[in-house]
């Protein structure tokens, strides 16, 4: 009676190993009839089972399930939320399990291929719609594929996808992936990557990082306009004034009719208590665009606050001495009256800024006393 009941117990086994690799091919079969409901059972049990969850065909099949029920937008209908994402992992475990099987090729030339194009697609529309967070989860996965294929087929080094990825999880407020994403692209000599691995550097407030990566950049992209102005921000930001006037005029040597480059030189030259330089820029900026909004506000700003050093000298001058004081008010409402042409020009452009509010109005204050 022993020996009975124990081949009768390797029977039972044999017949549950049996069972289970009967519904892989079971759940192939439902797939071809589209019956995706049933499909998605049957690979679901099959990839628990312990006599067929380390089969490269269970997860094989499972990929083309999943990747079957989001074409056919039946991810809600059959609670498979991301079953792209699920698909994808399922190919990408059947490799792990056996890199040359049956259908290894028609993954790598096939399948992988086009999620790849899905996910890339997807990450640009849902950029484009200012989803970032979703762009960013998009172009993740799409590297991932690309990474497992790369194992299996040679691929070019896609620096431009990296740099894309880095875009968008900066975008995402992740600025942990996005910088070294930017470093990498960097590291692999993508001009484009260097001025936004700058800017993330000094968000980390590591300014020495930020220098050093942009000084790299120029020496790679010498006649690279946006690194140049990243740098140009940086050394302003620090107050290195004479190397920014050193990185504007590289510029302007690349943009010689760019009037804001004269505009923003005339203020590096303004905080140096250098009036004469300064007034030189703007005139330059105004010759190349008498109508630019900031170029007109930068000079009549400019021309206000010689009238107010004069006002202050006016001022300071003793009650006795009328007619000294008569002199200096007369000097400065002739600055005023220079000023208000400018700042007139500028407050119709844009009367609502800010910064050309107080000078414009106290202006015309000043000049009706």
């Amino acid at each position: 009676m022993k020996k009975v009941f124990l081949a009768v117990a390797f029977i039972s086994i044999s017949m549950s190993s049996f069972a289970q690799k009967i519904k892989v091919n079971s759940a192939w079969n439902y797939l071809k009839y589209e019956e995706y409901d049933k499909a998605k059972s049957a690979i679901d049990d099959a990839t628990l089972d312990e006599s067929s969850k380390d089969m490269w065909k269970t997860w094989y099949y499972r990929g083309l399930i999943y990747k079957a029920i989001h074409e056919k937008n039946k991810e809600k209908e059959l609670n498979a939320p991301n079953a792209l994402a699920t698909a994808t992992q399922a190919f990408q475990k059947s490799l792990d399990i056996d890199p040359k099987h049956d259908y290894a090729e028609d993954l790598t030339q096939k399948y992988f291929p086009q999620i790849m194009q899905e996910y890339g697609d997807s990450a640009f529309a849902n950029y484009n719609n200012k989803n970032y967070a979703s762009a960013y989860e998009n172009f993740k996965h799409r590297m991932d594929v690309y990474n497992t294929m790369s194992k299996f087929v040679k691929l070019p080094i896609d620096t431009g996808a990296i740099y894309n990825e880095a875009i968008m999880a900066d975008k995402a407020g992740k600025m942990d992936a996005a910088l070294p994403l930017y470093q990498q692209a960097a590291d692999m000599g993508y001009k484009d990557a260097f001025a936004p691995l700058a800017r993330n550097y000094c968000i980390a407030k590591d300014t020495a990082k930020a220098i050093a990566t942009l000084e790299k950049g120029t020496n790679i992209a010498k006649n690279d306009a946006d690194i140049l102005k990243a740098y140009i921000n940086i050394l302003y930001s620090n107050r290195k004034y004479e190397m920014a006037i050193a990185k504007v005029n590289d510029v302007i040597k690349l943009e010689p009719n760019n009037e804001i480059l004269f505009v923003f030189l005339g203020q590096i030259y303004d905080i140096m208590g250098k009036p004469t330089e300064s007034a030189a820029q703007y005139d330059k900026a105004f010759k190349i665009n008498p109508n630019n909004f900031e170029v007109l506000k930068a000079i009549g700003v400019n021309i206000f606050n010689q009238a107010v050093i004069v006002n202050k000298q006016a001022n300071e001058v003793p009650a006795e001495k009328q007619a000294e004081y008569d002199n200096l008010i007369k000097k400065r409402n002739e600055i005023l009256e220079r000023a208000l042409t400018y700042l007139e020009k500028a407050y119709k452009i844009n009367p609502d800024d800010e910064e050309l509010k107080t000078p414009y109005n106290k202006t015309k204050t000043l000049l009706k006393k």
